[in-house]
């Protein structure tokens, strides 16, 4: 039989069940079950699980769901409306109050202050993009979104794409006459990222780091969080102080530097001073981290 077309609309998705912990610390053992039902959805109002206004379901499907006989479900709710966490509309149900009451003894979430960026005239990392550039990446974004594909959907190579991997390698051969395969390229998502690995990869809890001082902040306090411990080393007009280095820190197992174009003094390590950090390394059986960072 040919089905007519009509303009009724489809039925509504199911909600989700209610998220109820019906057996953490917030529940009396052994109460009734009315009880720990009441304990539980406060639990859950209280935690923000469900948020002011929004509909509780109705007491024949959380009983369902919580396996309790649906006159405990009612009282439950019942409590809930006195004690101002709910309220009943009739005809339409019962709803999370639009105002929580405070409850004694219940926790208090820690507010965890993050500092925004900065992007100011000498802030880290903020360069100057005029329109052209953004009109070229558009471009190439657009480019490589219209040649996406399923491939794009799984996980790939933990080492970064395998065609960008390619391009770096040749990229290093010609700019930096750099010979390497793109099987020994790893590809991070910036300097703490790839400290964190490397570091985790070769360094035991507690090795000590030499750091330049002054230095980058971040990768001092990422060294500091992963468990190692920064020696500050003082910095001249020719880069780190390696004589300082053997004195403050002479069981260091690795060293940060950025030699290329020292970070924030802008100074270039000196041929000597290379040599000498390398001597060190050699001597000590320690790693050189080069943070290249302004190419």
């Amino acid at each position: 039989m040919r089905k007519i077309p009509t303009n009724s609309r489809e039925p509504a998705a199911r909600k989700p069940e209610l998220p109820l912990d019906l057996t953490g610390p917030h529940v009396t053992p052994g109460a009734a079950s009315q009880q720990r039902l009441y304990q539980a959805l406060c639990h859950t109002i209280v935690g923000g699980l469900v948020k002011p206004g929004e509909p509780l379901p109705p007491s024949r499907m959380l009983a369902k769901q919580t396996g309790f006989r649906r006159n405990a479900v009612t009282t439950a709710y019942e409590r809930l409306i006195a004690d101002g966490f709910a309220v009943a509309t009739t005809g339409s149900g019962t709803f999370v109050a639009p105002r929580i009451p405070a409850r004694a003894g219940a926790e208090r979430r820690t507010k965890i202050e993050i500092e925004p960026p900065q992007h100011n005239a000498l802030s880290l990392g903020c360069t100057h993009i005029d329109e052209r550039a953004l009109q070229r990446f558009r471009a190439f974004a657009g480019r490589r979104l219209r040649a996406f594909g399923s491939e794009h959907l799984h996980y790939g190579d933990p080492r970064g794409s395998s065609e960008l991997r390619a391009a770096i390698s040749d990229h290093l051969l010609s700019a930096r006459g750099l010979r390497c395969d793109p099987d020994q390229i790893m590809l991070a998502s910036g300097t703490l990222h790839a400290l964190r690995i490397v570091l985790g990869a070769i360094l035991k809890p507690g090795d000590k780091v030499w750091c330049e001082d002054p230095g980058y902040p971040a990768a001092r306090r990422a060294i500091e969080h992963c468990g190692y411990r920064p020696v500050s080393v003082s910095v001249d007009g020719a880069g780190m102080r390696i004589d300082k280095g053997r004195i403050s820190g002479p069981q260091a197992r690795a060293a940060y530097v950025t030699p290329s174009h020292q970070f924030p003094l802008g100074v270039q390590m000196s041929m000597p001073r290379r040599l000498e950090l390398l001597d060190w390394a050699r001597d000590a059986g320690a790693f050189v981290f080069e943070d290249d960072y302004d190419s």
